[in-house]
């Protein structure tokens, strides 16, 4: 074994040991420490568990959305799959109405958030984001909050009327009127 005290000149003469004879010990004990401690932290360390954020794969706003926001959030975690996954379906044990109201977020400890809670959640854990989780925290914030992302989410427009959520089929064939686009000067 090597010898791991301080050089005989340090010591003779008075100088302090200095982090370079730390860092000489560290390294000759790391092999030793590295394998208990990779061992440890394999099981508690909590990069090895991801947070899913589970959306609509039907409608178009929540596909292009995922798409978008997965390789940013995969920094953090964050894993994406379709609510409509059979063990997604079967975790949360819900109706298909209800399964399909609002995207969610199950955390690795099991918790689940819904809708704006689930946005209000996720940008808690993200540097960037904390701005809306701190604007959420005001009085009259988080309900105006909800009201907005319910509001999107029962009038996304998607194929097939799957995310119609206050009814069947989708809006058009509903008996509503097709909405058109209106610009400021038209051609003829």
């Amino acid at each position: 074994m090597r010898n791991l005290t301080p050089s005989r000149r340090a010591k003779d003469s008075g100088e302090h040991v200095g982090i370079w004879n730390v860092l000489r010990l560290v390294r000759a004990w790391m092999p030793f420490f590295s394998k208990h401690i990779s061992f440890i932290s394999d099981i508690t360390d909590s990069s090895n568990s991801s947070d899913w954020i589970l959306f609509d794969g039907q409608c178009r706003l929540c596909t292009a959305s995922a798409r978008r926001f997965e390789p940013i959030l995969a920094r953090y975690r964050f894993k994406f799959a379709a609510l409509q996954t059979p063990w997604v379906r079967e975790r949360l044990g819900v109706s298909d109405r209800e399964l399909l109201s609002e995207m969610r977020l199950l955390t690795s400890t099991g918790t689940l958030y819904g809708g704006a809670d689930a946005l209000i959640e996720i940008a808690r854990r993200i540097w960037w984001a904390k701005p809306l989780y701190w604007f959420a925290q005001l009085p009259m914030a988080r309900p105006v909050l909800l009201k907005a992302y319910r509001w999107i989410a029962q009038h996304r427009n998607c194929t097939a009327g799957a995310c119609n959520v206050g009814g069947g089929g989708s809006s058009h064939a509903a008996g509503k009127r097709k909405r058109t686009k209106r610009v400021f000067f038209e051609m003829p």
